[in-house]
């Protein structure tokens, strides 16, 4: 049998040696002196090894309970080695494994851009031509924030409890008590979004042959059902000037207060607005913009905001703040990073607009509302507010020849911001609109640039 004192004294010799201590339990050393544990036994007639780790790491009394436990395998006719593989085999079909590996390959095609990909300029260039050949539709990858919203998920609600489990012995009635748990808290929307990632999971885990099914996709009629509602947003005129006011006075960290100031006069999605960068800002000249990268948009589009004089004049102020970072709107303690998604929302609560009142993404519906009832032309607001275009000749020509139109409804827009910033009673305001709303007719009556095009491709001239 060995010892600690006889395995120390044993010099590697220029052949691998074992040493046997007993019922098959050997210390094989290599010529490189590298001491390995190895348990050689026979099963079903078949001789067969494996290893119980190198020495002194695994000491001789952890390899002999290693292969006492193997032993103890042998004896219920268990195969030590088909055991080892197994558990291997079902720690890399775990559903925390498979959720993992598809994660990586999201976030490896979700690497950064700045340019629109071929199919994009594809688009951009047939846009001209009469005759067109289908394409098939193209998806672009999913935003870098929308993988870490679909781990951060999976982390708090799914891999404590089926993390473990094989994919292919997955069943419904494992993931059903998953969603269940979200439920019991009363947050309906996100059940379903759960278990719409669950079933991502297992439809990749599917192509990738590990023998599974997707067993989440029959559960969504089980779950209570749920209708997604609007963000909450202020369209009184008078309350979106107590609104501006209430912005004025916010005592808050200086870049988030400038932050809000911006946000009426742009009214972006919040994850376009709050990693702006000042690489995208053009604010010199007559024709000052902002130009969003199309990975940043919602739509995979690229999208041209128009800056208003008012506009321009809080990024400048901000610019004294974060104008050397890469971010204009960055955060305090780690400037490498833009702000925090809830900074806006926090800002707005701390002045005391609950979140049925008004929320970060209910800009959006006021400039909106506020926009089409002044009389703006809805095409343009349309486009402003980056929404999807059918119509792909026209969503190009919009991209191009819309920006004039837009650039004059976003300085009416903005003046009139400021008109319902200084008045305070309801006459006064109805006096703004009254102004607001003859620009907007005056600009509406002007023809529509598109028209003009259509017309001369239809005449070829």
């Amino acid at each position: 049998m060995l010892t600690d004192v006889r395995i120390k004294a044993i010099l590697p010799a220029e052949k691998p040696k074992k040493y046997f201590d007993e019922r098959g339990l050997c210390l094989l050393v290599r010529p490189n002196g590298a001491r390995w544990w190895r348990f050689e036994y026979q099963f079903n007639g078949n001789r067969k090894t494996i290893s119980l780790g190198v020495y002194p790491d695994v000491s001789l009394k952890k390899a002999r309970e290693a292969h006492e436990a193997a032993r103890a395998l042998l004896s219920d006719g268990v195969d030590p080695s088909a055991k080892r593989k197994s558990e291997k085999h079902c720690a890399a079909d775990s559903f925390e494994a498979v959720a993992l590996e598809l994660i990586t390959i999201l976030r490896r095609a979700s690497l950064a851009g700045e340019t629109p990909p071929a199919a994009a300029s594809e688009v951009l260039e047939r846009t001209v031509q009469v005759h067109r050949k289908r394409k098939a539709r193209q998806r672009e990858p999913i935003s870098a924030d929308t993988i870490d919203t679909m781990e951060r998920r999976l982390q708090l609600h799914v891999y404590p409890y089926i993390g473990k489990c094989d994919v292919k012995l997955l069943a419904s009635q494992a993931v059903l008590p998953v969603l269940r748990r979200i439920e019991d808290r009363g947050n309906f929307d996100l059940a379903h979004r759960v278990r719409s990632i669950i079933s991502r999971v297992l439809r990749y885990g599917q192509a990738t042959g590990r023998g599974c099914t997707d067993v989440a996709a029959c559960l969504t009629d089980l779950l209570v059902p749920y209708e997604s509602e609007h963000m909450a947003a202020i369209l009184d005129p008078v309350k979106i000037g107590e609104l501006l006011r209430s912005i004025d006075g916010y005592r808050g960290e200086p870049v988030t207060r400038l932050a809000l100031k911006l946000k009426p006069y742009l009214f972006p999605r919040p994850i376009e607005f709050r990693t702006m960068e000042w690489s995208q800002l053009n604010l010199d000249g007559d024709t000052p913009d902002w130009r969003v990268p199309w990975r940043r948009m919602k739509m995979r589009d690229p999208h041209v905001v128009p800056l208003s004089r008012q506009a321009v004049s809080i990024l400048r102020e901000i610019q004294l703040h974060t104008g050397d970072g890469r971010y204009v709107f960055r955060q305090l303690r780690k400037p490498q990073k833009p702000m925090s998604e809830n900074a806006m929302t926090s800002a707005l609560r701390a002045m005391g607009y609950a979140g049925d009142v008004m929320t970060d993404h209910g800009f959006r519906s006021m400039a909106s509302t506020q926009l089409n009832e002044l009389g703006w032309n809805d095409k343009w607001v349309e486009v402003q507010l980056a929404h999807a275009e059918r119509n792909k000749s026209k969503k190009a020509y919009n991209h191009a020849l819309y920006l004039p139109q837009r650039r004059a409804m976003m300085q009416g827009w903005a003046d009139f911001l400021d008109e319902l910033r200084a008045f305070r009673g309801s006459e006064t305001v109805k006096s703004a609109e009254s102004r607001a709303a003859a620009i907007a007719h005056e600009a509406f009556c002007q023809p529509d640039p598109y028209e003009r095009f259509k017309q001369r491709q239809q005449t070829g001239k």
